[in-house]
């Protein structure tokens, strides 16, 4: 086996701890390096990893020697930002979804990763998982015959009842479409294949919000971004699938996912997720 690819790990909130248990586990990756607004949770984090240490700023992590890929899991605003900062360094980079806060930084990721020779990666990996793969396979296996219609909805009251720090998802590159939205639309792609054609309202139904738990409960914030967003998306066979992402829904029994077809319907488990029930419905 080679050697391990070295990781330099750019914001270290929340979601890190997620991806230092895996890189805990891992002996094919070694984290090297973190650095984070903050210094103590930088150094939290890299506790964690033996052998890892702190990186003063992002410039001092992108000049180490010992880096060869930035693991990116700064505030959506930012993701373009550091990632080009990392692809001019001659880093790799996976990062948090979503890529980017606009298309447009999108694309400028993209060209600058491919004039480096460089790999640019992103979340969710989830549609990696059983849960989605059991239902790619009962879609290519024709149980549900030819597929027509999909559904797609995420509905609940926003994340600030249980996230310390929730304003970044009321910031541009946040929002329920943004946040949410690319485990559903991976999931739906990979079942049913890209996106041609799309058509969509979306509202703000609040100016403000109010962070719900933590030592900064009852702060509140400025919400920036739609917070409910309805769509159309018509994929490349012709299928078409409605789309509802939304953080202003108190509760709700909607399904996740569910694809329809000629001889039948699917209903595909929560895509933040790796695992969990495929049914099947047969005409």
């Amino acid at each position: 086996m080679g050697e391990p690819l070295r990781i330099g790990m750019v914001g270290a909130g929340k979601i890190s701890g997620a991806y230092l248990d895996t890189l805990e586990r891992l002996d094919t990756v070694r984290l090297t390096a973190v650095a984070d607004l903050d210094p103590r949770r930088a150094k939290t984090a890299a506790d964690r990893i033996p052998g890892a240490e702190v990186a003063g700023s992002v410039e001092e992590l992108l000049v180490r020697a010992d880096v060869d890929a930035v693991l990116n899991l700064t505030v959506p605003a930012v993701h373009a930002p550091v990632a080009l900062a990392a692809l001019a360094a001659g880093k790799h980079v996976y990062g948090e979804k979503p890529l980017a806060a606009t298309r447009e930084e999108a694309d400028a990721i993209l060209a600058a990763a491919a004039a480096g020779g460089l790999r640019v990666g992103c979340a969710p990996d989830t549609v990696l998982g059983t849960g989605t793969q059991t239902a790619r396979r009962a879609v290519d296996d024709g149980l549900i015959g030819t597929p027509v219609a999909a559904t797609a909805f995420m509905a609940s009251a926003g994340p600030e009842s249980w996230h310390p720090d929730p304003e970044f998802y009321y910031r541009p590159g946040g929002g329920p479409l943004l946040d949410m939205g690319p485990y559903y639309l991976s999931a739906l792609v990979h079942l049913l294949g890209p996106v041609v054609r799309v058509t969509g309202a979306a509202s703000r139904t609040r100016t403000e919000r109010e962070t719900g738990s933590g030592s900064r409960a009852g702060t509140r914030f400025p919400v920036e971004v739609d917070t409910h967003v309805t769509g159309i998306l018509e994929h490349a066979g012709g299928v078409l699938t409605t789309l509802v992402m939304s953080f202003d829904v108190q509760a709700a029994r909607l399904p996740c996912i569910e694809v329809h077809g000629t001889g039948g319907s699917l209903s595909v488990p929560d895509p933040n997720g790796f695992d969990g029930p495929v049914e099947l419905h047969r005409a």
